[in-house]
């Protein structure tokens, strides 16, 4: 009986009272950690496809590949939604940073529109809202002709990001363009 007892409380208890963490979702779950991580592999000779495909599956997207693009795909409620697309240029590893912070966003929540993060521009973007990640480590993040960039345009080195800003911009993005995944958030 008291066996009983002890799991009925114990299954009753929140995980915060137990000192469980529970993962970040939504806007919170952007972290300079992974920002780092995800550069630093490509910039030490991961291959950029494999990091790519790897990073796909943890963050349990789809694998969608055009003729200029790869992309990760999560999909909603709606068949169509947000797709943010980078250029394909020698700092690789920052773009695909950008892109797969700003898809843990979206993943592990319910989604109300559908997702695709982008290596390259896609063929077929009718029906998305495709806006083009630019280079968004400066200040004064803005949109402009539906591509997002900071003021300051410059290659950097691993030592040079300055990944609070970046995590910051990523952060602005997400809750600019889909309140939903802001408000789903959990800290």
């Amino acid at each position: 009986m008291l066996v009983v007892l002890f799991l009925r409380l114990l299954f009753a208890c929140s995980a915060d009272f137990l000192n469980i963490p529970i993962p970040s979702t939504g806007i919170h779950s952007v972290h300079q950690e992974d920002l780092k991580r995800d550069i630093w592999a490509i910039e030490q000779g991961y291959s950029a496809q494999s990091w790519w495909e790897k990073r796909i599956s943890q963050l349990e997207g789809q694998l969608v590949v055009q003729d200029n693009a790869s992309c990760l795909y999560h999909r909603g409620e709606k068949e169509k939604g947000r797709l943010y697309w980078v250029a394909l240029k020698n700092d690789i590893g920052i773009q695909m940073g950008v892109l797969l912070s700003l898809a843990k966003a979206s993943d592990r929540i319910a989604r109300e529109q559908s997702y695709q993060y982008c290596l390259g521009k896609p063929n077929v973007v009718e029906g998305w809202i495709a806006q083009e990640i630019g280079n968004i480590d400066g200040e004064q993040l803005e949109i402009r002709d539906n591509i997002w960039k900071a003021s300051e345009d410059k290659k950097q080195s691993f030592q040079q990001i300055n990944f609070e800003r970046l995590q910051q911009n990523i952060q602005t993005i997400i809750a600019s363009n889909s309140p939903s995944l802001a408000a789903a958030s959990n800290p």
